[in-house]
C-alpha cells in the first residue's frame, strides 16, 4: 500500500488543481471570446476550403454566396466571395463536404462530394454559367492533388489507410513511417516496454515531435517518458478521422518541434447511428519461432516456443443526440479499445557456472586485501577460493541464480520470462452545431495499463528490467469556434491533461538478501527495500533490480489557446497564442537502494605470474577476476541517492502570425512569424541547485534557489530570442506541375535527458552520493580498508560488506568529491533547427501523383550531457613507469569536485536528402503509397534515452568534435511501400456485381492490404569499457578520462581503434543456437594500449548492422449481414510474411566477453486474425 502513497498524493493534489484552474481557464477563454477578439480564422487539427469564383469567360465574380455542407452531419455554413471573386471557409473539420455557388443571373453550381484534410487549404475552384438561380448545374469534382496553396511537406493518413492496412499492435502512429524522411525508432520494438510513437523525422530525436490531438498539446512531458508513449492520449485507430504527418516548412501556428507535427483527429457522431465492434487475436502456435532456437522444456525434451497471446477487442458507437433542443444540431462518438497480452520472449544472460560460483576459476586470483594468491591447481585445472573467504552476501546471490543452461562463456543462460500487459482506453465526444456561427466540441479521453515487463534473470537475484509498470492517462479537451464576419472567425481550446506513471521492481517488499547478509546502513523505506539492489559485476549480467527503479513521474498539463483568422483580398491572414502549464511531480532520483560495480580487476594477481598453461580464453579470466571481486565484496564504485520528490514547473507563451498570400493564379507565398517564450524549469518548493562556475569551485557547495525572479528560482535564465520565422512558396507553372519551397526555423523548450539536466537532482535537496575506490594493493594511489563505519568514504576503501557510512547520503554530510553534481549554463540556449526543403510535384493522372524533394535540416544547441570536469589523459610516462600514474580524480582541473555532469546545447546536427512518393489516392478501389528516402544524418550525440547500439548523449567536453560522426539515427536507404486493393468481383465491383448469394459469400468483396518495408542496418558505435580495462599492472580505470554512475563505472562510451574493416566475412560467422557469433571482426579492432592516448581512432557510429526488410499483408473479406451497410469484416493479418530474419545490432564493446555476437533479433513471422463488426 505505501508504495502507491505518492502516486495517490499526486493525483489528489493535481484534481484539486484541475478544479480551480479549469474553471479559471474556461472563464478566461469566454470573456476572451466574448470580448477580448476582434473577428479571427482558425486552423488546427481543422483545414480550410478556399477558391475563387468565375464566369465562363474566367471572370472573377464577386458577391457570390458559396454553401458548404458537411455531408455526414448535414451542417452548412455559408460565406460571400470577396472583391477578387475569392472566398475561404477556415475551421473546416476533417471529412467528406459539398458545396454550392449561388449569384444573380446565374445558375446554382452544386460541387459534389469532396474530401477535406486535417491542416489541408483544400482548393475548390467554381466557374458559373448564366442562367436562373434556380437551376442547378453540377460542375467538376475533381479534387487536385497538388498543393498549390501551401509549401508545408507532409502526408495526409486518411480513414481508408488508418482502418485497413495491417497494424502490429494497433497503434496508429505507425502510419507516419509511411511517410518520406521518416524512420522507426530503436524505441518502439514490440517488446512490453515499447515506446509508443517514437520515430526519427529527418534526422531529429524522437522526443522532438510534437503531437496534437483534436487541436491540442497530447505530448508526454515525463522526464524519462515512463508512459512509454510520446502522447498523452493514444487513440484507437477506430476513433480516428485522419491524421497528418508534417515533416518541414510548418505553419507558424506550430511550434514546440524540430522533427514532425502529428496532428490527429477524432471522429465524431453523423446525423444517422453507426458503430462497430471488433477483436483482434494473436496466439502462440500461429507464430514462427525466429533464427535462435528458445530453450528446451525439461517436460518433453523439445523445444518451447516463445509465447504471444493476444487479444485487442473494442467498439465504437455514434450518432445524433436526440434532445428537445437543438435538434438534429447535436451529435455524440464513444469508443472503447482493451488489450490484454501475454508473452514469453526470448532472453539471455551471462550467468556463473557452477564451477564459478563455487569459487573454481581456469585462471589464477587473488585476495585482493591480503595479496594472497590462489593459483591453478594443475591437477583440477581449476584455483579455488575457500567458500570461508566468500561473503555473505555473495553467497547468498549465488544461491538465488540460477544455473547455465548453455555450454558458453558469455549468453549461457536462456529463458522465456512471462509478461503481460493489460491496456484500457477509451474516448467520448460531444460536438454542437449551436448556431450557423457558432460550434463547439468536447472530449473526454482515459487510459489505464499494468505491464509486467520480466528481467533476463528470474528470481530475487533477477529483476534488471522495468518490472512492473502502471500508467494511468486522462484528458479533456473543449473548443468553441464563432464566424463573427463573412470573412472572419475565431477559435478557443483548451486541454487538461494528466499522466499517472510508475515502475517499481519485482518482489518488493520483499526480505532483503542485503539485510540478511548484514550489511549496514541499508535504506529502510518499504517503497524501496526488496531482495537486491544492483550488483553490476564486470562480463556478466547484472545481477539484482533495475538502477532506475522504483520511479514515479506525474504530468499535470493544462493548454489553452485561441487563434484569429481573417480573409483580406489576397491574403489569408492567422494570429494566434497558446499558453501550456506543465507541473511534473518527479521521484526519479537514484539509485534508491544502491548500486555496486565491480570493475577494477582488483583480484588479479602480479603481470606474469602464475599463468595457467594452456591459458583460458579471455572471456573466462575476465569473468573470473570480476566474480573474485564479487566474492571478496572489493567494489570499485558504489553509489546511493536519497529519496525526494520534487515539483518541476515550466511555462511557455507561443504567439504566432501566418499570411498566406495569394499572388496570383499561380504563385501563392506563406509567410510567418512565431514567437516563443519558454521559462526554464524551476521547483515548486525551490528546491534547486546549480553549479556556479565563479563561485562552486573555491567553495564547494552549490548555489540555491530562491523566491523571486525567474532567475532565482530556475537559476537560469529565459531566453527571450526565440523568434522563428518561416517562409514558403507554391508555383503553379503549368497544370499539373507544382514547385514548392521553403525555410524554417523551429524551437524546442521541452528537454528530456532522463532527469540528467535536471537541477532538482542536486545537494543539499537530493543526490548521488558517490565513490570510486582503489584497493589497497593496487600499485598506484591504493587506499587502506575502512575501519569504522564513522570513517569518510573517500578517505579508505569499503567492501560491500562495510555498506555505507552513517549519513552517506544525508544533505549535511554533502562533498563535492563523493557527489555528481548537475550543471546547467545559466545562459544556455534553446535548441533549434532550420530547415529547407525544394519539392517537385507532378500529376500523373487525376488520382496519382510524383513527388520528389531535397530536403535539409540543420539542429543547433541541441542538448547534450558530458563531464564538465572531465579528467585529462594519464602523463606519456604512465605506461613505462606506473608510479606516475593518476587517478581519474587527480586529473581533473577542478580538485575540489568529482565529476560535474553538464547538461547543455553543444549538440549539432545536419541531414540531407532525396525524398520522393509516388501516390495514387484511393479510387476505384485502389490506393498506393511509395515513399523512398536517401539521406545522411551526422550529429555529434544521440538524444538521452534514444542512444543505443553504443551510441552516446554524452560527448567529450574537451573535445566535443571528436563525437561527430555518423548519427545514431543514419539510415542513408529507407523505402515504404503500403497498398490497398479492393479486389474487382463483388457487390459494388467491377465483377459480379449480380452474382448469386452463394459466390458472393465465397469470392465477392474481398481486400488486399500490404505494407513493404526495406531500410539500411542500423549504425553500431565500436566502445571500449574504459571503467574496467585493464593492461599489465596499470589500474583498471587508467584509461578512463570520466566515472560517474554509469555500471561501467564511466559516464562517457570511450572509443577503440580501428586497423581494418570491423565486419568479419560473413563465412567467418558463426551460427548457434544463440546467438550469431563473428559478425564483428576482434582483429581488426584493437584496445588502446597508451594510456595517455585513451581515444581510439574508431569513427562515431563506424559501422553497420544488418540491413532490415519486411512484408506485412493482410487479406479481409466482407460478408453482407441484415441490412445495407452492415457487414461482417473477416480478416487475416500476417506480419513478417515472408518469414524474413533481420537480425538485431551484435556487441560493439570491444572487451566484452561476447564482442562481435548478434544474439537477438526482430520478430518472425506472426499471423493475427479478427472479426469485425460493422453497422
Amino acid at each position: 500500500m505505501a508504495r502507491y502513497l505518492p502516486t495517490c498524493l499526486f493525483r489528489t493534489q493535481r484534481k484539486i488543481l484541475l478544479s480551480f484552474h479549469a474553471r479559471f481557464y474556461l472563464l478566461a477563454l469566454c470573456a476572451m471570446l466574448l470580448f477580448g477578439f476582434s473577428p479571427v480564422f482558425a486552423q488546427f487539427d481543422s483545414g480550410s476550403v478556399l477558391g475563387t469564383v468565375r464566369d465562363g469567360d474566367g471572370n472573377l465574380e464577386p458577391k457570390a454566396s458559396v454553401i458548404l455542407i458537411n455531408v455526414a452531419t448535414g451542417s452548412q455554413r455559408r460565406v460571400v466571395s470577396n472583391g477578387r471573386g475569392e472566398y475561404e471557409f477556415g475551421s473546416v473539420k476533417p471529412g467528406d463536404y459539398s458545396l454550392t455557388a449561388e449569384l444573380a443571373g446565374f445558375k446554382t453550381a452544386k460541387v459534389p462530394q469532396f474530401s477535406v484534410a486535417v491542416a489541408a487549404r483544400q482548393r475548390i475552384d467554381v466557374h458559373l454559367e448564366l442562367g436562373a438561380v434556380s437551376e442547378t448545374v453540377t460542375v467538376s469534382a475533381a479534387q487536385p492533388m497538388l498543393e498549390t496553396d501551401t509549401s508545408d511537406r507532409g502526408e495526409v493518413i486518411g480513414r481508408q489507410e488508418i482502418v485497413n492496412l495491417p497494424l502490429n499492435g494497433r497503434s496508429y502512429a505507425d502510419l507516419a513511417l509511411l511517410v518520406p524522411g521518416v524512420r522507426k525508432s530503436v524505441l518502439e520494438n514490440q517488446t512490453l516496454s515499447s515506446r509508443d510513437s517514437s520515430f526519427n523525422v529527418n534526422g531529429q530525436r524522437s522526443e522532438l515531435n510534437n503531437f496534437i490531438l483534436d487541436g491540442l498539446d497530447n505530448n508526454l512531458y515525463g522526464t524519462d517518458n515512463q508512459g512509454f508513449s510520446n502522447q498523452t492520449i493514444q487513440p484507437s485507430p477506430d476513433a480516428l478521422s485522419e491524421f497528418k504527418v508534417m515533416t518541414s516548412n510548418y505553419s507558424a501556428e506550430y511550434g514546440r518541434v524540430t522533427g514532425a507535427v502529428i496532428n490527429v483527429t477524432t471522429r465524431s457522431g453523423t446525423s444517422s447511428f453507426h458503430g462497430s465492434a471488433w477483436e483482434y487475436v494473436r496466439n502462440t502456435s500461429l507464430n514462427a519461432i525466429g533464427p535462435f532456437l528458445p530453450p528446451v522444456n525439461a517436460l518433453t525434451g523439445q523445444t518451447q516456443k516463445p509465447v504471444y497471446q493476444q487479444n485487442q477487442f473494442g467498439g465504437t458507437f455514434g450518432g445524433p443526440l436526440k434532445l428537445p433542443f437543438l435538434r438534429n444540431k447535436q451529435f455524440f462518438f464513444l469508443d472503447y479499445e482493451g488489450q490484454r497480452r501475454v508473452t514469453k520472449s526470448l532472453a539471455t544472460a551471462t550467468l556463473p557456472d557452477a564451477n564459478q560460483r563455487a569459487g573454481r576459476f581456469q585462471t589464477a586470483v587473488m585476495n585482493p586485501y591480503t595479496g594472497q594468491i590462489y593459483p591453478v591447481d594443475p591437477a583440477t585445472g581449476f584455483s579455488q577460493v575457500p567458500a570461508s573467504q566468500i561473503n555473505p552476501l555473495a553467497t547468498l546471490v549465488m544461491a538465488a541464480l540460477p544455473l547455465p543452461n548453455l555450454a558458453a562463456a558469455s549468453n549461457n543462460y536462456i529463458s522465456l520470462p512471462r509478461g503481460s500487459l493489460a491496456d484500457d482506453k477509451g474516448d467520448a465526444r460531444y460536438d454542437g452545431y449551436f448556431t450557423p456561427k457558432l460550434t463547439g466540441f468536447f472530449r473526454f479521453s482515459e487510459r489505464n495499463v499494468n505491464i509486467f515487463d520480466p528481467p533476463n534473470i528470474p528470481g530475487i537475484a533477477g529483476g534488471n528490467s522495468n518490472s512492473v509498470v502502471k500508467i494511468f492517462d486522462q484528458q479533456e479537451a473543449f473548443g468553441m469556434t464563432y464566424a463573427v464576419s463573412n470573412n472572419s472567425l475565431i477559435d478557443a481550446r483548451i486541454g487538461i491533461s494528466l499522466i499517472d506513471g510508475s515502475k517499481a521492481p519485482p518482489f518488493i517488499g520483499q526480505p532483503s538478501l542485503l539485510a540478511q547478509a548484514g550489511i549496514p546502513n541499508l535504506p529502510t523505506d518499504p517503497r524501496i527495500v526488496g531482495p537486491l539492489n544492483t550488483q553490476a559485476v564486470n562480463n556478466f549480467s547484472t545481477f539484482g533490480r533495475q538502477t532506475t527503479s522504483p520511479n514515479v513521474q506525474n504530468p499535470f498539463v493544462i493548454d489553452p489557446k485561441v487563434n484569429y483568422s481573417l480573409l483580406r483580398g489576397a491574403h489569408s491572414l492567422k494570429f494566434g497564442y497558446e499558453y501550456q502549464r506543465i507541473a511534473v511531480a518527479v521521484d526519479d532520483f537514484h539509485p534508491k537502494y544502491g548500486n555496486d560495480v565491480y570493475s577494477g580487476a582488483f583480484s588479479t594477481p602480479p603481470a606474469g605470474q602464475y599463468a595457467p598453461t594452456p591459458a583460458p580464453s579471455a572471456t573466462y579470466v575476465n569473468e573470473d577476476i570480476a566474480l573474485t571481486d564479487f566474492f571478496f565484496g572489493a567494489r570499485s564504485h558504489y553509489e546511493l541517492n536519497n529519496t525526494h520528490v520534487a515539483n518541476i514547473q515550466q511555462r511557455l507563451h507561443q504567439w504566432y502570425a501566418q499570411d498566406d498570400w495569394r499572388v496570383n493564379h499561380k504563385l501563392t507565398l506563406n509567410i510567418g512569424l512565431r514567437y516563443e517564450l519558454g521559462t526554464p524549469m524551476w521547483e515548486a518548493n525551490n528546491q534547486l541547485a546549480n553549479f556556479d562556475p565563479a563561485t562552486s569551485p573555491s567553495t564547494g557547495l552549490l548555489i540555491t534557489a530562491s523566491s523571486g525572479s525567474i532567475y532565482n528560482r530556475a537559476l537560469v535564465n529565459m531566453q527571450k530570442n526565440n523568434f522563428a520565422p518561416r517562409v514558403g512558396f507554391a508555383y503553379e507553372p503549368q497544370a499539373g506541375t507544382v514547385l514548392r519551397g521553403g525555410y524554417g526555423i523551429s524551437y524546442t523548450h521541452f528537454v528530456r535527458e532522463g532527469g540528467e539536466n535536471l537541477l532538482v537532482y542536486n545537494a543539499p535537496f537530493t543526490f548521488d552520493a558517490q565513490v570510486n575506490q582503489r584497493a589497497p594493493l593496487v600499485a598506484t594511489n591504493p587506499q587502506p580498508l575502512c575501519t569504522s563505519i564513522n570513517q569518510n568514504p573517500a578517505s579508505c576503501f569499503r567492501t560491500t560488506m562495510q555498506g555505507y557510512a552513517n549519513g552517506f547520503t544525508d544533505a549535511s554530510n554533502f562533498n563535492p568529491l563523493l557527489a555528481q553534481p548537475h550543471y546547467q549554463p545559466k545562459n544556455d540556449p534553446n535548441g533549434y533547427a532550420e530547415a529547407w526543403h525544394l519539392t517537385l510535384q507532378q500529376q500523373i493522372s487525376a488520382n496519382t501523383l510524383l513527388e520528389i524533394a531535397y530536403v535539409g535540416v540543420e539542429g543547433k544547441h541541441l542538448p547534450t550531457l558530458a563531464d564538465y570536469n572531465e579528467a585529462t589523459p594519464q602523463p606519456t610516462t604512465c605506461l613505462t613507469n606506473v608510479n606516475t600514474c593518476k587517478t581519474v580524480q587527480a586529473r581533473r582541473a577542478l580538485q575540489s569536485f568529482a565529476g560535474i555532469e553538464i547538461a547543455f546545447g553543444a549538440g549539432d546536427s545536419i541531414y540531407h536528402a532525396l525524398q520522393a512518393k509516388i501516390e495514387h489516392r484511393y479510387a476505384s478501389g485502389f490506393y498506393l503509397l511509395n515513399a523512398f528516402t536517401w539521406s545522411h544524418a551526422t550529429d555529434n550525440a544521440s538524444g538521452t534515452l534514444e542512444n543505443n547500439n553504443g551510441d552516446t548523449n554524452f560527448l567529450t567536453y574537451t573535445n566535443p568534435n571528436y563525437d561527430r560522426g555518423r548519427s545514431g539515427y543514419d539510415q542513408p536507404i529507407n523505402n515504404t511501400t503500403s497498398l490497398i486493393y479492393d479486389l474487382p468481383f463483388g457487390r459494388g465491383r467491377r465483377f459480379g456485381a449480380n452474382s448469386g448469394s452463394i459466390l458472393q459469400t465465397i469470392v465477392g468483396n474481398w481486400q488486399f492490404t500490404a505494407i513493404h518495408t526495406a531500410t539500411s542496418g542500423l549504425p553500431v558505435n565500436l566502445t571500449y569499457s574504459a571503467g574496467g580495462y585493464k593492461v599489465g599492472a596499470l589500474a583498471s580505470d587508467a584509461f578512463a578520462l570520466t566515472a560517474g554512475a554509469a555500471s561501467s563505472g564511466t559516464l562517457y562510451a570511450q572509443r577503440p581503434n580501428i586497423i581494418g574493416n570491423p565486419i568479419n566475412s560473413s563465412s567467418n560467422w558463426v551460427k548457434t543456437a544463440s546467438a550469431l557469433n563473428g559478425y564483428l571482426n576482434p582483429a581488426s579492432v584493437t584496445l588502446p594500449t597508451d594510456p595517455s592516448r585513451p581515444l581510439g581512432n574508431a569513427p562515431r557510429n563506424a559501422t553497420r548492422s544488418l540491413g532490415f526488410s519486411q512484408l506485412d499483408l493482410g487479406l479481409h473479406k466482407a460478408f453482407g449481414l441484415w441490412r445495407e451497410g452492415t457487414t461482417l469484416d473477416f480478416r487475416a493479418e500476417a506480419f513478417n510474411a515472408l518469414n524474413q530474419v533481420n537480425y538485431q545490432a551484435p556487441d560493439g564493446t570491444r572487451t566484452d566477453g561476447g564482442y562481435g555476437a548478434i544474439t537477438s533479433a526482430y520478430p518472425a513471422r506472426q499471423l493475427q486474425f479478427a472479426a469485425k463488426l460493422i453497422f
